[in-house]
């Protein structure tokens, strides 16, 4: 196998969109936007570290849930609490047994959210 020359303008991931405004196309994401996506992630949070605790409740084949959870993750050497789908009750079972330091969401994600009881998540 050969050398490949890989670049800030490589291709690194192709996440297929969902087709809502015509066909569903391979957006093509580069080595390059995806470190920037986690120097903004990090800047946004600040003091992110090793001890945080993700919860992964969002799909990494979406951009948000791929940078935001599994890459900054990784990236600071925190951990993932993984969950197979975004749904209340697992929200909340995981929840009870170990509290995320950090939870990314969308707002639908915190609507849902609202009205469960006493709430420990932490809000940035």
């Amino acid at each position: 196998m050969s050398n490949i020359d890989v670049t800030t303008k490589s291709v690194a991931v192709i996440l297929y969109t969902s087709g809502t405004t015509g066909d569903p196309k391979g957006a093509q994401l580069t080595h390059g936007g995806l470190f920037a996506n986690l120097l903004q992630g990090k800047a946004w949070v600040k003091d992110l570290g090793s001890e945080e605790r993700l919860l992964g409740a969002l799909p990494f084949f979406h951009a948000y849930g791929l940078t935001i959870v599994l890459n900054l993750a990784v990236y600071i050497g925190g951990e993932i609490m993984l969950l197979p789908a975004p749904q209340i009750p697992l929200i909340m079972q995981i929840m009870k047994k170990r509290t995320p330091t950090w939870v990314p969401g969308v707002p639908t994600l915190y609507q849902k959210n609202c009205g469960r009881g006493e709430s420990r998540w932490h809000f940035h």
